[in-house]
């Protein structure tokens, strides 16, 4: 019960907007381990991008690709608290359609658990937000602050949002280096539950220009991230279908269900993905889904390392 309300005072409910994508420097392409196969049946340093042999947006062959990514944030959150995401209400999700669409990624903490700069960069927004847009609309985020950053290799600036703060420790214009405390959790605004509401945002400071945060802060130690898009047999993304992704080599049979993006939310530049998680333990997984009959690929998920799988259910 309680997780549907924190869905609920975390989700505003703002009109549709799509961002125009912008290009960005492709990352590094690693040979995968493993084939893969469509049947039916301590916080780590972040990693400096680099400029690589260009991605394909979409591409069919081979199934899938392990990426260097752009994994250039820490976790805003430091080790000795909770640096896990909320699993239920990752980024571009709905609840099933239930909510509006999530902007950014949860941390839950006790109040007063310091927030961190993930990266070198500048204030540009500090403070209540009862008459700036930051959200859909003022007094959203309470407490708010933005840090704009530049990364080498990146060729647009990237903007991280910090959300329902009960306190701010940072004033605009001011310098901050990655790890130093620029705020504590709190529960400002429209939200139920102490925990840090965390966006990047792409290109612009703007609400429309999200991207999935857990594709951007580096991987747990011993950990890696998956991304994925399904295609049919135009090319065209098939949006709503809910996945599941089950380990493989763990006796557990671990299995981590996955929404697809909802409108508003916005796949990376490089890759087109609509659905994405970190934090998977490095190993084997299939992803599998239903389409009419059901579909499903075995990947490999390295540490520190992005997995882009692609269903082309045209092929």
């Amino acid at each position: 019960m309680l997780l549907s309300f924190l869905l609920v005072g975390c989700t505003p409910v703002p009109p549709a907007a799509t961002a125009v994508p912008t290009a960005n420097t492709a990352p590094a392409v690693i040979s995968p381990t493993s084939t893969a196969t469509r049947a039916v049946t301590a916080t780590p340093t972040p990693l400096a991008p680099t400029s690589t042999p260009e991605v394909a947006f979409h591409f069919c062959t081979p199934p899938f690709q392990i990426l260097t990514g752009h994994f250039v944030l820490a976790a805003p959150i430091g080790a000795e608290y909770n640096q896990s995401v909320s699993p239920g209400y990752r980024y571009g999700a709905t609840g099933n359609g239930q909510f509006d669409v999530h902007h950014g990624v949860e941390f839950e903490n006790r109040p007063g658990t310091p927030v961190l700069a993930p990266a070198a960069g500048v204030v540009v927004f500090a403070g209540p937000d009862d008459d700036a847009l930051i959200a859909a609309w003022p007094q959203f985020y309470g407490n708010v602050i933005v840090l704009e950053h530049h990364f080498d290799g990146i060729a647009q600036p990237v903007f991280t949002v910090y959300g329902h703060l009960s306190t701010i420790g940072v004033t605009v214009g001011e310098n901050v280096e990655a790890g130093q405390p620029i705020g504590q959790v709190g529960a400002t605004g429209v939200a139920l539950g102490n925990h840090l509401h965390f966006e990047v945002r792409f290109g612009e400071n703007d609400y429309a220009a999200t991207r999935n945060p857990e594709l951007w802060i580096a991987p747990p130690e011993g950990t890696g991230a998956l991304a994925v898009y399904v295609l049919d047999a135009a090319g065209q993304p098939v949006n709503g279908l809910p996945l599941v992704i089950t380990r493989l080599d763990d006796e557990s049979g671990q299995r981590t269900f996955l929404e697809p993006y909802g409108a508003g939310a916005n796949g990376d530049d490089g890759w087109g993905e609509q659905y994405g998680a970190s934090g998977l333990p490095a190993g084997r997984y299939r992803v599998a889904f239903t389409y009419g009959k059901p579909y499903s690929m075995d990947v490999t998920v390295d540490p520190g390392l992005l997995t882009l799988a692609a269903f082309c259910l045209g092929d």
